[in-house]
């Protein structure tokens, strides 16, 4: 994985205990080495800082400068958010409305400490079989550039790309409970990019260059060729079938329900819906007689 970005030396707010590896807020934990914290980056252990002039935070024991020791301490705190809360509020594949998926806590993945040492740590969440990975940008740290690093990764490993807007990480707004509140509300969250929606348009995109081929081939067809076309239909014909009836030139064909011929699309006047399904309509003709 390629790191993105520098590091930066902030409040560290989340520490993982030594002993159960479970995720501790500052305000969990006495003061001093009694807090049983180590960096969730590094390793390294922990003092709780708990004065009365600066704000409660961790801090190395060996004042060991820890790159990404903050950012990664907050991933902890929305890891550990996620597998308490096992709903999130997702956004569409146009980053408009948003609903909540529930998932179970074997869905959640996360690494904080690779060997690469790489940045941002790997969050990922496997909903409906398909996974994601979520990235937190605190105070508008990505770049386009940045994004454009991260995108390439998700459409090589075949993931989707979540990304959370937050405040800078030096703010007081990353308790466990502001963050259960971030995941709840979803507004900060927006797709980076979406394999459905890459999905969606690639059929899109694929459908499109069929059309255009079968166009291509009716305009240079000769009249023979179409009919021939026309009997292969007329043979293979199921009003009942759930798709549409298309031969090989494109053109769709429709059975009429009054006098029971099949006939290009553009010779029926209504067809679809529950009451003909997708095969069946009425003619021009037939709805003309009915007049």
């Amino acid at each position: 994985m390629k790191n993105i970005k520098n590091k930066s030396a902030h409040f560290i707010y989340y520490g993982e205990d030594k002993d159960t590896g479970i995720i501790k807020h500052i305000s969990e934990v006495p003061r001093g080495a009694k807090c049983n914290c180590k960096c969730a980056r590094c390793g390294e252990a922990f003092e709780a800082k708990k004065g009365t002039e600066r704000r409660h935070h961790f801090a190395h024991v060996s004042n060991y400068e820890c790159e990404y020791a903050a950012e990664v301490a907050v991933y902890c705190g929305f890891f550990d958010a996620l597998r308490q809360l096992k709903k999130i509020q997702l956004p569409d594949i146009k980053n408009e409305e948003r609903k909540p998926v529930d998932f179970k806590e074997e869905d959640i993945t996360f690494i904080k400490r690779e060997e690469e040492k790489g940045y941002p740590p790997s969050l990922f969440l496997t909903i409906q079989g398909r996974k994601m990975r979520i990235v937190l940008d605190f105070d508008h740290y990505y770049k386009e550039a940045d994004k454009e690093i991260l995108t390439e990764e998700a459409k090589a490993g075949g993931y989707s790309l979540l990304m959370y807007r937050l405040p800078g990480i030096n703010q007081d707004c990353f308790s466990p409970e502001q963050i259960k509140e971030i995941i709840k509300n979803g507004s900060q969250a927006d797709w980076v990019f979406n394999l459905r929606k890459e999905e969606k348009e690639k059929e899109h995109r694929e459908k499109q260059r069929k059309e255009a081929e079968e166009r291509e081939a009716a305009s240079t067809a000769t009249k023979e060729e179409l009919d021939a076309a026309r009997q292969e239909v007329i043979l293979r014909f199921d009003p009942n079938a759930q798709t549409a009836t298309i031969d090989k030139y494109g053109r769709r064909w429709i059975q009429c329900v009054m006098c029971g011929k099949i006939k290009e699309e553009n010779k029926i006047v209504t067809y679809g819906g529950p009451t003909h399904g997708k095969n069946r309509g009425v003619c021009r003709d037939c709805s003309k007689s009915e007049i």
